[in-house]
């Protein structure tokens, strides 16, 4: 069976790599002096985040991740060319001309050009960078979530713990005493981000701008929300990136490869062979003989692992366009929530299932409620715990905050002098 060095050491690198990342999601940093493991990846199994945003950076590193490992297994188990060689090669000679073929580059040129040296040159380089390009890709797509994790910890608002316990409210049996936890947690860390009250012009123009988003800051009630639609537009431009380099290094117009495969079995009934992942190329190589000749070679080569490939990169392009296509929509969606959408409309719905709030008397509260003491932060974290767990949890946790929310508002708020 024919091994090659360069496919042993993808191999070796795409594995390298894997078992850093299960390292890091498996080992807690030292604390006390030792180390302890996960019982749950803590990476991968984030809480903060909705629903296409786990798509990402969780079950698609997962699927570039597969596809990294088999690809470079299939190159290690696999002859991945064969190349016609002369009738006078021994079979060193052939064992060598695959090597070489393999680690240098071939050339494509169709069956029907009759001058092959006349012929237009269109070299094959990727198929030997195929996994580490797949390994490459599953690390992109955890870049988002690790910078958003970043940002949570560095304000000191753990929303992936905040989440995750109200979440564990469902299996807990103090349920009432859970839910005034969390609350006075809350409380908390709206607290802790109180709103700057300014004194000068600069401070109150900065102030009005903050309301609408325009400024912000950890104190102004609207750090999370800017950064989490920076993150969204990190994972938009994410899938632009990974196609633009998916058509650099296959070195073909790749931004319509699905669509164009798509067309063919629609009008033919089948899938035609691209040009993208020719099955049988061209090698050009020499050999240094005695008396210091060179002797050129031509030879034909099957890269049948380009089956392979062509298959697979015809579902990357689907996910790419698909996730591409659902962060669009979710990053729409939650700045229409955010700022385009009342408030007021969704907490108070929660407090008149619990008949906490009168029709006649709490408008004021309410709107004082939502602009002063949630503000976008607060509004934020309760959207994200009811995409999470049920709608009856962040009910209750509104109801509760509603109760013990402090009066009166300003009380909260700090003086910039």
């Amino acid at each position: 069976m024919f091994i090659n060095l360069n496919v042993i050491a993808c191999t070796r690198l795409v594995l390298v790599f894997l078992e850093s990342s299960l390292r890091q999601a498996f080992v807690m940093p030292r604390q006390g002096g030792s180390e302890y493991l996960f019982l749950s990846l803590q990476v991968l199994n984030r809480n903060d985040i909705d629903a296409v945003d786990r798509y990402n950076h969780k079950y698609l590193f997962l699927f570039f991740g597969f596809l990294a490992i088999s690809t470079a297994f299939y190159g290690y188990f696999h002859d991945p060319i064969h190349c016609w060689t002369p009738a006078q090669f021994p079979s060193g000679w052939v064992n060598y001309t695959k090597t070489i073929c393999w680690i240098t580059n071939t050339r494509y040129v169709p069956m029907d050009e009759t001058d092959i040296d006349q012929a237009p040159k269109r070299d094959i380089i990727y198929y030997q960078w195929v996994p580490l390009l797949f390994a490459l890709q599953a690390l992109m797509f955890t870049i988002p979530a690790n910078f958003w994790s970043a940002i949570n910890g560095s304000i000191g608002i753990n929303m992936h713990k905040i989440v995750k316990l109200c979440g564990d409210i469902e299996y807990l049996g103090e349920r009432h005493q859970d839910i005034r936890y969390i609350a006075k947690l809350f409380n908390r860390v709206l607290l802790y981000t109180k709103i700057i009250k300014p004194n000068t012009r600069c401070g109150r123009l900065r102030y009005m701008l903050a309301k609408v988003a325009c400024f912000w800051g950890k104190r102004h009630g609207n750090y999370l929300v800017i950064v989490y639609l920076l993150v969204k537009l990190l994972y938009i431009g994410n899938v632009v990136l990974q196609l633009y380099l998916l058509n650099q290094v296959l070195g073909t117009d790749y931004w319509l490869y699905g669509a164009e495969a798509l067309y063919d079995v629609v009008k033919t009934g089948t899938h035609q062979e691209s040009y993208r992942f020719p099955r049988v190329a061209l090698c050009d190589f020499d050999i240094r003989s005695l008396g210091n000749k060179i002797h050129k070679y031509t030879v034909q080569c099957l890269l049948h692992i380009n089956v392979f490939n062509e298959r697979i990169f015809i579902v990357v392009w689907f996910c790419l366009i698909v996730i591409g296509l659902a962060n669009v929509l979710t990053t729409i969606s939650w700045m229409w929530m955010l700022f385009a959408t009342d408030r007021r409309r969704f907490l108070k719905r929660s407090l008149i299932e619990s008949e906490l709030y009168d029709q006649h008397n709490d408008k004021i509260k309410l709107t004082e409620f939502s602009n002063k003491y949630l503000r976008m932060d607060g509004y934020f974290i309760l959207q994200m715990v009811e995409k999470n767990t049920k709608d009856v949890v962040a009910n209750e946790i509104i109801e509760r905050l509603w109760v013990q929310r402090p009066h009166p508002y300003e009380s909260t708020e700090r003086r910039d002098v």
